[in-house]
């Protein structure tokens, strides 16, 4: 199993029972509910590399988070 798919599947096993939503512009994430449901940011822009993730950050929120590229 590839680094990835473990990282994956820890994150599956901790956050997909959660209900989905998504950040939008007009309906952002409130930071409140931010551990209540799993949030997708389909607006986040990458800011930087951080090994062999990218950090991204959401220009609707402001969330800062890591994720593989794209």
């Amino acid at each position: 199993m590839k680094g990835d798919e473990l990282v994956r599947g820890i994150h599956r096993a901790k956050y997909g029972h959660l209900e989905q939503r998504v950040c939008t512009k007009d309906a952002p994430m409130p930071a409140a509910d931010k551990d209540r449901y799993l949030w997708s940011h389909a607006d986040a822009v990458e800011v930087r590399k951080f090994f062999n993730v990218i950090v991204c950050q959401c220009p609707n929120c402001g969330l800062e988070f890591t994720c593989f590229p794209r």
